[in-house]
């Protein structure tokens, strides 16, 4: 649950009843080039959980550091840990942590911004890439 916690409140922004499956094998199959754009680390500079807002206003990820490596894995450092794989298909980011995947939709991403939507509950994530 924690893990599940993890990914909802960063970026990674997920409730319990937003469970996936993972597909296995496919975190390692990667081909396009947004992967490698995507790769560094990136600090949580503005969250928009929507409709959500109210009841989540105090769970903040902002400042929280969301690293992507270059192996496909990923961790996510601050108000909680979490390490895991991820893959990026188009333009979708999907995060995977024991066993529980969650998909983003990358809305703007560039040399130093990136924002990201949780596709199931609209939850909005900005980041910037740090040095």
């Amino acid at each position: 649950m924690k893990k599940l916690s993890s990914i909802f409140m960063l970026a990674i922004m997920c409730i319990a009843t937003l469970s996936f499956t993972a597909c296995g094998g496919d975190d390692d199959d990667n081909g396009g080039s947004n992967n490698a754009s995507i790769v560094g680390v990136w600090k949580c500079s503005s969250v928009n959980y929507g409709e959500w807002e109210g009841m989540l206003k105090d769970n903040t990820q902002v400042g929280d550091i969301f690293t992507l490596n270059s192996d496909n894995t990923y961790s996510i450092k601050g108000n909680n840990n979490e390490n895991g794989r991820y893959s990026v298909y188009g333009n979708t980011l999907k995060v995977t942590s024991d066993g529980v995947a969650v998909e983003f939709n990358i809305i703007e991403l560039t040399t130093s911004t990136l924002t990201i939507v949780q596709k199931e509950l609209g939850f909005r994530l900005s980041f910037m890439k740090q040095n």
